[in-house]
């Protein structure tokens, strides 16, 4: 997915700024790599600045942070979420490639850099140290191939998130990479034990999957498919969700799809408030 750029600032009038967010070169902060992070606060944050809050992290933020920002602030007003810590992640410097950056990042790491690897043992730990975040409440989600992204984390990573949103993902794409990510975590999990006693393996993650009703046939199929391959694997502690939005193309699906996966990634938070 290529987005065109953004128009140039009016000469007169100053750009609009989003409270509470803010940008962190984390290359000037002396961290390898050409990464930033935008970062959205709490409403409470002032008030209580130590309280612990859950971090959602969001590819491509340079595309869909305003938006993700948006969505957060309508259902924490409904109260059908908590407060989180919103991390979009973004590139540094003054007019970074983004689409080459990302297409680079995102696809395998037997493919190209892993990012996976950055994000693990570079961003994270800068977030948890600076931001009243709770470790144990991660969650990543993107759409398209960073969506694809942050569901196959689940499986080579585990642990690292609690759970992912996934939007217009082809889970086909890079020769069907993540039906082997997740083979590999469900024979390592899969004990012959468990095998034995029917006891299915665990994978205790939320997840929420989405494609528009109009997207590209191979599209529609793929993501139909790996659903049903989840389905069909049982696992224990894994709650999964998907649909079909409809009417919707292909980015179309992020509006509505983002609404409805930050429901059901934070249904237990909002059950025990």
């Amino acid at each position: 997915m290529t987005l065109p750029p953004p128009r140039v600032d009016h000469p007169t009038y100053p750009n609009v700024q989003i409270i509470g967010t803010h940008i962190v070169d984390l290359y000037a902060m002396g961290i390898e790599g050409n990464d930033s992070i935008i970062v959205s606060l709490p409403w409470s944050y002032d008030d209580d600045p130590y309280k612990k809050h859950p971090v959602v992290y969001l590819c491509d933020a340079f595309w869909d942070f305003e938006l993700v920002w948006s969505i957060y602030n309508e259902l924490r007003f409904d109260e059908v979420v908590p407060e989180y810590i919103l991390v979009g992640l973004s590139y540094s410097g003054s007019d970074p490639d983004v689409d080459a950056l990302r297409k680079a990042d995102l696809k395998p790491s037997s493919q190209g850099s892993d990012y996976l690897m950055r994000l693990q043992r570079d961003i994270i730990p800068f977030v948890e140290s600076q931001y009243p975040a709770d470790p144990s409440a991660r969650f990543i989600a993107g759409i398209s191939i960073g969506g694809l992204f942050g569901l196959e984390s689940l499986f080579s990573e585990p642990g690292l998130f609690q759970g992912a949103i996934a939007l217009s993902l082809n889970p086909n794409e890079y020769d069907r990479w993540i039906y082997d990510s997740e083979k590999r975590y469900c024979q390592k999990y899969q004990s012959l034990k468990k095998t034995l006693l029917n006891q299915k393996a665990a994978l205790p993650a939320r997840v929420f999957m989405a494609v528009g009703e109009k997207d590209q046939p191979d599209i529609m199929n793929s993501a139909k498919a790996f659903d049903a391959h989840l389905s069909n694997r049982n696992y224990r502690f894994f709650d999964k969700k998907f649909r079909i939005i409809e009417g919707e193309k292909h980015g179309g699906v992020f509006a509505e799809g983002m609404n409805r996966g930050l429901r059901h990634m934070f249904a237990p938070y909002v059950e025990n408030q």
